[in-house]
C-alpha cells in the first residue's frame, strides 16, 4: 500500500513540474514572437525639417547707404563746399588730371560722405580697428571725382583740403584710410607711400571769404587735412588699455542667422567706437576676435539681419562689459525705418 501511494506521489509530482515546464516553454514561444515581431517592424520614415536660411545682408547695407552729396565745378577753378556741419571742403583749382595724367579742363562732377555719428557707421559696415587695435573717431570721409564718367585723381602733392570743426580737438588725432582688400576691414594710418597725399593733421583756426559777391565769410577751429580720393578717409585717435584690462565678448544669436544674412555690432557707449562682431562657426556665437574690449565699458550690442522681401529682423541688448561675456540675443521683425532711428538714436 505505502508501495502505491510513493508512486501516486511521484506520478502527480512528475505531472505538475510537466505543467510548469509546459508553461515556461508557452511563454518563451510568445516572446519569442513579440520579439521577431519587433525585430521584423518597420517605421514609417519621420522627416526632419530642413533649416531654411534666408536673406542677404548686402540688401540691407544697399537700402541703408545714403546717396552722396554731389555737385559740379569748373577743375580750373576749383570748388569749396560747407557742409551742415560747417566742414569746409576744398578742391583747388587746377588740381585733378584724367586716367592718362592730363589736366581736367571743364566741367567735373564731385561728391562727398561726411559722418559723423560713430554708430552710422555700422551702416557702411566700417568698424573701429586698426589691426587689432579699438579706435576713437571724430568723423569718416569719402570723396569722389568724374568726368564724362570716367573717375579722376589729383596731380602730385594735390588733394582734397578737408577743415573739420572741433572745439575740443586732440593732439593725438590721426589720418587712416580705410582698407577693404582683406577679409575684414581694417584702418590703416595714412603716409604718404599709401595715399600720395601729406599724412599730417593739424589743428588750427580759419577765417575765411566764402562768396566774393555776397561778402560771407566762414570761421572755425579744428582739425586741418589733406585727402585723396576714392578711399573712405577716418580721423582716429587709438584708443587701447592694457591687456589685462581687455577681453573677448561673445553673442549667441538663434539659428536662421548667419554671415551670409547678419552682422553683428558692439558700440561703446558715450566713446564714439564701434566694432563688429565675427561668427564663430565651433562655438556658434559671434565674437569680437581681437579681444579689445575694456572691461567695465558700457557697452550696446546690436545684430541686423536681412530676411528676404524687404523684412528684416533686429536685435539690442545693453551691457556692461565683463571678462569673458556672452550674451544672448533673440531678434524682432522690425522695419527700416525702426532700425535706423534706434541706431542713430545712440549715444
Amino acid at each position: 500500500m505505502r508501495k502505491e501511494m510513493s508512486l501516486i506521489n511521484k506520478y502527480k509530482k512528475g505531472m505538475k513540474n510537466l505543467k510548469v515546464t509546459t508553461f515556461l516553454f508557452t511563454i518563451i514561444i510568445l516572446v519569442s514572437g513579440c520579439y521577431k515581431d519587433n525585430i521584423m517592424f518597420e517605421p514609417d520614415d519621420i522627416e526632419v525639417p530642413v533649416l531654411e536660411i534666408k536673406g542677404n545682408i548686402e540688401n540691407f547695407f544697399s537700402a541703408v547707404a545714403e546717396q552722396p552729396i554731389s555737385s559740379s565745378f569748373n577743375a580750373e577753378e576749383g570748388i569749396q563746399i560747407i557742409t551742415p556741419n560747417q566742414t569746409v571742403i576744398q578742391v583747388f583749382e587746377n588740381s585733378l588730371v584724367d586716367q592718362s595724367g592730363n589736366l581736367v579742363q571743364g566741367d567735373v562732377n564731385f561728391s562727398y560722405l561726411e559722418i559723423l555719428n560713430a554708430p552710422e557707421y555700422a551702416f557702411y559696415n566700417l568698424p573701429t580697428i586698426s589691426d587689432g587695435i579699438r579706435l576713437r573717431t571724430e568723423g569718416v570721409f569719402r570723396f569722389e571725382a568724374y568726368q564724362d564718367g570716367k573717375p579722376l585723381a589729383f596731380k602730385d602733392g594735390k588733394g582734397i583740403v578737408v577743415r573739420l570743426p572741433d572745439n575740443e580737438p586732440e593732439s593725438d588725432m590721426q589720418l587712416f584710410y580705410g582698407d577693404e582688400s582683406g577679409d575684414r576691414f581694417n584702418w590703416v594710418p595714412v603716409n604718404e607711400s599709401n595715399t600720395g597725399v601729406n599724412p599730417r593733421l593739424e589743428i588750427t583756426e580759419w577765417f575765411f571769404q566764402v562768396d566774393s559777391l555776397e561778402q560771407d565769410f566762414v570761421e572755425g577751429f579744428g582739425y586741418l587735412f589733406t585727402c585723396d580720393l576714392f578711399k573712405w578717409i577716418n580721423v582716429d585717435i587709438f584708443a587701447d588699455v592694457a591687456p589685462e584690462d581687455k577681453t573677448e565678448v561673445c553673442v549667441e544669436l538663434p539659428e536662421i542667422y548667419t554671415n551670409k544674412n547678419t552682422v553683428v555690432f558692439m558700440y561703446f557707449d558715450g566713446r564714439a567706437s564701434i566694432l563688429g562682431l565675427y561668427p564663430d562657426a565651433d562655438n556658434m556665437n559671434w565674437c569680437e576676435s581681437y579681444g579689445a574690449t575694456p572691461i567695465g565699458y558700457d557697452i550696446t550690442l546690436f545684430s541686423i539681419s536681412d530676411q528676404g522681401e524687404d523684412t528684416y529682423h533686429f536685435g539690442l541688448e545693453e551691457t556692461k562689459v565683463t571678462k569673458d561675456l556672452r550674451v544672448f540675443i533673440e531678434p524682432e521683425e522690425k522695419s527700416l525705418d525702426e532700425i535706423l532711428e534706434v541706431i542713430k538714436s545712440l549715444e
